[in-house]
Formats: C-alpha cells, structure tokens, sequence
C-alpha cells in the first residue's frame, strides 16, 4: 500500500526520469502498461525507500518483468532503471 501510494503521489516526478530513458530506443507509448507501472514502482521505491538498496529495487523490478513480460523486457528494465540509478547517484539523492 506505501509503495502504491508513494507512486501516486509522485508519479509526474517518476515519469520525468523515465520517460527521457524510454524514448530514446523505443518510446514511452510503445511499452506495455505493464512494464511501464513496474518501472514506476522501481523509482518510487528508490526515491521514497531509504532502507532499499537501489539494486535492490532494480533486482525485484527485472524479476518481475521477466515473470510477467518476457527476459527481453526484464532486460530493458534493467537498462532503464540502472540509467535512472546512475541519474540519482550524480545528483547526490543517493549512492548506494
């Protein structure tokens, strides 16, 4: 229920570190609901869940998707998530 909420309440602030990632190979329409919601989750819980280590939450999130999407998909995912992990890491939000 945290986590949902979380990606509520910041959901424009998400999009805005994803969608720049997904556009340039494929485009944020493009990708399914699906992918585009686990993505979502991800970055909500790197930025509102200190005690989640940031692999942590890509981890979960690439399992998912290749649970529910395909391995290709977990393996975009993974290129997604570890640019915004990246993107977090020069800004000073987080390090680890």
């Amino acid at each position: 229920v945290e986590l949902y909420t979380q990606v509520e309440l910041n959901r424009e602030k998400i999009d805005a570190l994803l969608i720049p990632r997904c556009e340039e190979g494929w485009g944020w329409d493009r990708i399914s609901a699906v992918d585009r919601n686990i993505m979502r989750a991800a970055v909500a819980e790197m930025l509102e869940f200190d005690e989640v280590p940031l692999v942590v939450s890509i981890d979960e999130a690439v399992e998912i998707a290749r649970d529910f999407s395909g391995v290709e998909d977990g393996n975009f995912i993974n290129g997604v998530l570890n640019s915004v992990k990246n993107n977090l890491a020069e800004a000073g939000k987080k390090t680890r």
